[in-house]
């Protein structure tokens, strides 16, 4: 995209590089919040996200906990690949420097997250997926579900 401003009349202003601000700093919730009472309970890091994508996932019966983009605890349990952006430090600012134009010019499109849902949960109840690999992903399910206990056993503890 290119750089510009805006100028009204003959009073010209400083031009402002955004790309210099940590923006996510700024649209990033303060503290932690959950959402919904579903059966399956997910972490959310808010970088700036959408209200209706909360409410998409609060229709497919989610539990949502948002948390900060920089909140400490997903580093003290080595969760690094929640979130398929780079996740914020001091010399990265996260999602709101990567560029998706290029996979836009290549034909990227988007669509409802709804329909991703539905979609995903249509192949995975389909004979698609062989009943090996369904059982693998239950037993992988337990283990996940023992390491979000431990996790929020310290979340809570934390204070």
């Amino acid at each position: 995209s290119l750089k510009g401003k805006i100028v009204f009349g003959e009073k010209d202003i400083d031009f402002v590089d955004i790309n210099k601000y940590n923006l996510v700093e700024k649209v990033t919730c303060k503290e932690p919040y959950t959402l919904g009472e579903g059966n399956l309970h997910i972490a959310v890091i808010d970088c700036g996200i959408k209200l209706n994508i909360l409410r998409n996932l609060l229709k497919q019966g989610f539990k949502i906990t948002v948390i900060p983009y920089d909140y400490d605890f997903l580093k003290a349990n080595d969760i690094y690949y929640s979130i398929p952006w780079v996740m914020p430090d001091k010399d990265h600012f996260g999602s709101a420097k990567i560029s998706n134009r290029k996979s836009i010019e290549a034909g990227l499109t988007y669509r409802p997250l709804e329909d991703t849902f539905k979609d995903t949960l249509d192949w995975w109840n389909s004979d698609k997926v062989d009943s090996e690999r369904k059982a693998n992903f239950n037993t992988n399910l337990e283990a996940m579900l023992k390491k979000e206990k431990e996790i929020i056993s310290k979340w809570k503890a934390r204070d």
